[in-house]
This record gives structure tokens, sequence and C-alpha cells, in this order.
């Protein structure tokens, strides 16, 4: 969603020897979604705001790439508008290891929910000084942020981490039939998420964050990548015999070419300084 491609203006590093990079359009929405406290002229607020989403969501993201270590697969990670992405030859792996892949994100999620919860409570920030303040309220934002986007991203719409869990678990059990469902469900719940971001529309005392029309625009963009979706599987002609290519063949070599082609980190797996 929103991926702008390679742009000077983008971050690159290596964290755990895992290649990262930040799109400038991470940091616009960022902005957007804490404009609420600048506009306010709270700036403390709002720079703990874009921390904790820069934080949050790099290690969320970070959380599927080193399950996908354990399990013999390299990748990294890119930082966008409206969230991140894993990237590597994933769809390799066995489907019981995909959804422990999906599950590693909110997994990590809740994981630092329960950190900055714990800090926050028992800790001494009285021994930070004048930064105690300031620490209050990113272990505050911390513990909002990550436990809303752990359930959000729970919800069984794909591309979020629950669609894709709920997308293998019905696809290994139906095939394409099951594949079909996960989107039908995913559709139905992108579509309860956008008439709830439109009835914070009209109602903003419910909306704590930023401006409800991002959220919209999110919810709308889930539910146009559902349809698209769900348009080109019914278009395609299910396989009549075992010589045919199946749907998750077809998306591994997808991966590979993705992951092959791209080059927005400084390194790689193995075979890539190879290729070079």
């Amino acid at each position: 969603m929103l991926q702008s491609g390679s742009s000077p203006f983008d971050l690159r590093w290596r964290m755990f020897g895992i290649p990262v990079r930040v799109q400038w359009t991470f940091w616009l929405v960022a902005i957007l979604f804490g404009l609420q406290y600048l506009l306010n002229k709270r700036y403390g607020l709002f720079a703990a705001w874009v921390a904790c989403m820069f934080v949050s969501l790099l290690f969320k993201e970070l959380g599927h790439v080193l399950v996908g270590r354990i399990f013999g697969v390299r990748g990294g990670v890119i930082l966008y508008a409206f969230g991140g992405t894993p990237v590597g030859p994933y769809e390799t792996m066995p489907r019981w290891q995909r959804i422990l892949f999906h599950a590693a994100g909110p997994a990590m999620s809740f994981a630092l929910w329960y950190g900055a919860w714990a800090w926050l409570r028992y800790a001494n920030l009285a021994q930070w000084g004048n930064a105690e303040i300031p620490m209050r309220r990113f272990l505050t934002l911390m513990t909002f942020l990550n436990l809303l986007w752990g359930i959000i991203h729970l919800l069984p719409i794909h591309p979020l981490d629950g669609g894709k869990i709920i997308r293998e678990v019905c696809e290994g059990i139906l095939g394409r039939s099951g594949l079909i469902l996960s989107l039908l469900l995913s559709l139905a719940c992108a579509l309860g998420l956008g008439a709830y971001s439109v009835y914070a529309l009209v109602n903003p005392n419910i909306w704590h964050w930023g401006f409800p029309i991002l959220s919209l625009i999110f919810d709308a963009m889930l539910l146009f990548g559902n349809v698209r979706e769900l348009v080109q599987v019914l278009r395609e002609r299910p396989p009549t015999s075992e010589d045919e290519p199946r749907l998750d063949s077809d998306r591994q070599a997808a991966q590979e070419e993705n992951y092959d082609n791209y080059r927005p980190f400084d390194g790689g797996r193995p075979s890539d300084l190879e290729r070079r």
C-alpha cells in the first residue's frame, strides 16, 4: 500500500544483520496522524507519537523477519505509508511455518505493549529527572499503539496478519474454495471497519488519534484491494490437473521475483553478493 519505490530520501541501515529501509511516505503519514498535537503546539507529544509509530512498526516487522530466519529464510524490512512489510522469499516456507511467520507480527506488538505497560507501572521513572515526563508520554503511547495495532492486525482482513493467517488455514483445508471464503470474510470485515471510520467522522469524540479521514482512506485501500483480488481469483480458471500450477506456487514465484529484483538494501541473501 502506497509503496513509493526507491528514493534518495529513504533511510537505509541494518539491524541484527537485517536490512531496513524507511520510505519518506512513512514519515508523511506519521506526521499526519500526529498533526493534532502539532496544531495544538504540544510538541513533546508530537515527537513521542512519531517515535512510537516508528519503533512499534519497525519491531513488529522485525518480528516477522526474525521468525523467518528461524526457519532458514532471510529477508529485510520496509516501512512505508500506513504500515510496513517484510521482504523475502517467505512463500517458500511450508504452510504451518507461514502461519507462525504471520502471527509473529502481532505477537511482537503485544510483547511491546506488555513491556511498556510493565515499565510504566513498576519502574521508578522519577530517577530520569527532567526526562521523566517525556518518558511517561512515550511509554503511555507505546502501550496504546501496540495494543491497538496488535488487535487490528489480528483482524481477518487481507493483507493484515490476521487475514493472511485465516487465508492460509482456509486455503489449506478447502483449497481454492477456502481462498474465496477467506476473501469474502476479509471483504465483510473491511466493510465493517470502514463503517466505523465513517461513524467516527460524524462523531469525532470517539476518535482519539489523528483524523478519522486518514483511517477511512486506509480502510478504503483495504476494501479496494480485497475486491480486486476477489475478482481476480474468481476470473482465474481453477486447476484441472496436478500438472497445472497451484495458487501457492504462483505466489511463491511472484515473491521470489519480487525479492530477487528488488534492491533497496545494501546486501541481502548471500547468493545476492555472488550474483553481483
